[in-house]
């Protein structure tokens, strides 16, 4: 939906074969496919990024088998996977099983294509994304009828892909587009914030955003002990691998780069 010159917000560029949710008020954000059987998994949430979670399970050839609806702090037993539950927390949702694993399909963040028992996701929220237009010294950039240009806000869920544009501006300026003038929506960016994974068997890996480039920190406990730190993980880097008794729990980055402050600079001609 475009509502400003240059602005707008849409859907991902999903993957060829993935089933999307037909309910237009739902957002599909992260494609299963279990080893076993071929059958598939789509996770979906509502576009308002109220963090309820709908799973879709459906057939190697993307009949659906079954539906269940996840509000949050909530678990549901698969009627179509053995020994499966799935997880709704606070934005954070996750399927385990005893009988089976997973590999992913689709998601924002960077994915491995190992299989896992046990597959978790941060929901997607809705995020606010606002651009500015200053001069070199951060100050508002003037328009052309001398009035200060208005920063301008757009929303998007996690994972949606947006455009931002420029305007016009005084005479003699022109803008310098940022890196993240187009791109995907992102809950990234803050350093020191922190990002949660509980898989409800007594394992938590917590990630810290460390650098602006999306360097995290990591670390892995067990009932509340911490059993291993990692200082420096970066976007780009492979799963790390982490075997606690029978299950191995994937380490990986889940940045996406940073989207909510936008910053179109306005230099001098000739400067």
């Amino acid at each position: 939906s475009v509502t400003n010159t240059g602005f707008s917000v849409s859907d991902p560029d999903y993957p060829s074969g993935m089933w999307i949710d037909p309910d237009n008020s739902h957002y599909s954000y992260e494609w299963l496919q279990a080893k076993d059987g071929g059958n598939q998994i789509v996770f979906s949430t509502n576009r308002t990024g109220d963090g309820i979670v709908y799973v879709t399970e459906l057939s190697e050839s993307n009949k659906v088998l079954k539906q269940y609806t996840l509000n949050q702090n909530t678990k549901v037993t698969s009627d179509v996977f053995g020994s499966t539950i799935y997880y709704n927390d606070v934005y954070f949702e996750m399927v385990r099983s005893s009988s089976n694993s997973f590999v992913t399909k689709y998601t924002a963040s960077k994915f491995d294509n190992h299989y896992y028992s046990t597959l978790s996701y941060f929901v997607p929220k809705l995020i606010t994304q606002t651009t500015y237009y200053v001069d070199k010294d951060g100050k508002q950039i003037i328009d052309s009828n001398g009035n200060p240009v208005a920063a301008y806000t757009q929303k998007g869920l996690v994972g949606q892909n947006y455009t931002t544009g420029d305007v016009t501006v005084v005479d003699g300026y022109y803008a310098i587009a940022p890196a993240n003038s187009n791109g995907v929506m992102s809950p990234y960016g803050k350093i020191g914030a922190s990002y949660v994974k509980n898989f409800h068997d007594g394992v938590v890996i917590t990630y810290t955003q460390t650098g602006s480039d999306g360097t995290m920190s990591a670390s892995i406990a067990q009932n509340g002990s911490v059993l291993e730190t990692w200082t420096s993980i970066k976007p780009s880097d492979p799963t790390i691998m982490k075997k606690l008794g029978n299950t191995t729990y994937g380490i990986k980055n889940p940045y996406i780069p940073q989207t909510s402050d936008i910053k179109y600079v306005y230099n001098k001609l000739g400067n």
